[in-house]
């Protein structure tokens, strides 16, 4: 790590001697053009790369990988020139926690609770340059933590092996400390602040993000907006899922607009999306936008390796963050809030059957389309695939997630169905025998 931070202080170094020579300020234009060109694929790859070794040994909550990573990013907000927010002029938000997950697998504690952890958020900030608007500040987030050894919240039968979480999500992470340096070389600094904040405990519960808004370090009434960055490493077919756009009037066609700049992304627009961080922003009546590249097979497994992750796909969808972001910090009327009701399922069938399929956040007009099914799953077996378009089970018509969940409930493990799918347009007939959720 002191290789690290001394390489760091050299590239800064470099740069303020460059910009000695530069011979007067640049315009705002040839600034953003020059932030723009910092926001490098090959900029994100060492941040990854740490982050998702086996060195950290998927970075769980209160595990010494955790703190590790945690002590890596406030390095580089340091390196970069952020501020520092937290208590003793730190970068780190120290607080205590449990999972919300892992109730029953303390059955020896006097409370039957999972242990209370030290976790910290890594905080930092740039002031804005506005005198009547840096009062007010936007948040870009990612969270740091991932689930370990996938004793809980893994996926299949990998417990104990190293979760690395390189798109789940030292991506996200990766992309905020080169969006932190690309805005703090703006000789010209946005109107507003930025708050950049890499949230601990997300998957054990968004605790960190939970946390922060209930012990603010910059006024919450002051918080514009908030933009969330997690598992942004698997662009595929320039495809970026946006969501929480409508939490913000006029939002999406910013978004629209601003896309054919020399970005060619094909955006996807859902709604509130995932529950993320940034929802316990939202439950405080501040506006977000969500980006995510969407679901995969390496979800939550110990397969989610940074020899996976697409570079040039997170350069262009992160210097794409880059000038949205900048456009809300300048943009001299506040960032409007709209409510739109979170739909909170009544119930869950505690025996409903496993399918397998991995949902397409993108969706599609004519039914459920999937982005691939898991291996030895009965989607799998059954030979369903990444691109199918799911439009019956049985005699149900299936035309989203909430069609699917609802017609499982109604079905047990044993039970043989009858899928139609479209593939290439074409109606296909796949029979699957359905497994329990645990697989029995």
């Amino acid at each position: 790590m002191r290789r690290v931070k001394e390489l760091s202080l050299l590239v800064l170094g470099l740069a303020l001697f460059l910009s000695c020579q530069s011979g007067g300020p640049l315009s705002p234009e040839k600034q953003v053009k020059g932030a723009l060109k910092k926001i490098a694929g090959n900029e994100m790859r060492p941040h990854v790369f740490f982050l998702a070794s086996d060195l950290l040994k998927g970075r769980d909550i209160g595990s010494p990988g955790g703190k590790e990573a945690a002590d890596y990013i406030a390095r580089m907000f340091k390196a970069i020139g952020l501020k520092p927010l937290a208590e003793n002029n730190s970068y780190l938000q120290e607080f205590t926690g449990r999972s919300m997950y892992e109730e029953s697998r303390h059955p020896g504690s006097l409370s039957g609770k999972s242990p209370k952890l030290n976790l910290r958020n890594v905080v930092g900030y740039l002031e804005g340059a506005d005198p009547d608007l840096k009062d007010e500040a936007v948040v870009i987030g990612a969270h740091f933590d991932h689930i370990g050894l996938g004793e809980v919240g893994g996926r299949g039968d990998f417990a104990g092996q190293v979760h690395n979480g390189a798109d789940d999500n030292a991506s996200g992470v990766a992309s905020l400390i080169v969006l932190a340096g690309a805005f703090a070389s703006l000789e010209q600094k946005p109107d507003r602040s930025i708050i950049f904040i890499a949230f601990d405990g997300e998957e054990k519960g968004l605790l960190g993000a939970g946390y922060y808004v209930d012990h603010p370090l910059w006024p919450l009434d002051k918080t514009v907006y908030i933009v969330n960055i997690d598992t942004v490493g698997r662009l595929r077919g320039s495809k970026l899922y946006v969501f929480g756009a409508g939490t913000s009037p006029g939002s999406r066609e910013t978004l629209e607009k601003l896309n054919p700049e020399g970005f060619g992304l094909n955006l996807q627009f859902g709604g509130l999306g995932a529950a993320s961080d940034q929802m316990k922003f939202y439950l405080k009546k501040i506006p977000y936008a969500f980006f995510h590249t969407g679901p995969h097979l390496d979800y939550h497994r110990p397969t989610d390796d940074a020899d996976k992750i697409n570079f040039s796909g997170m350069e262009k969808l992160s210097r794409f963050i880059f000038k949205y972001t900048l456009g809300v910090l300048n943009n001299a009327d506040r960032p409007p809030y709209k409510n739109i009701p979170i739909k909170r399922p009544q119930g869950r069938p505690t025996k409903r059957p496993s399918l397998g399929i991995i949902p397409d956040f993108g969706g599609s007009d004519q039914g459920l389309k999937i982005s691939g099914a898991r291996p030895g799953s009965p989607a799998g077996k059954a030979g369903l695939k990444n691109g199918d378009i799911i439009i019956r089970m049985d005699e149900k018509t299936i035309t989203n997630i909430r069609d699917l969940a609802m017609f499982l409930g109604s079905k047990k493990a044993g039970d043989e169905i009858l899928i139609i799918a479209l593939r290439a347009g074409q109606e296909k007939e796949f029979k699957v025998k359905l497994i329990g959720s645990r697989g029995k």
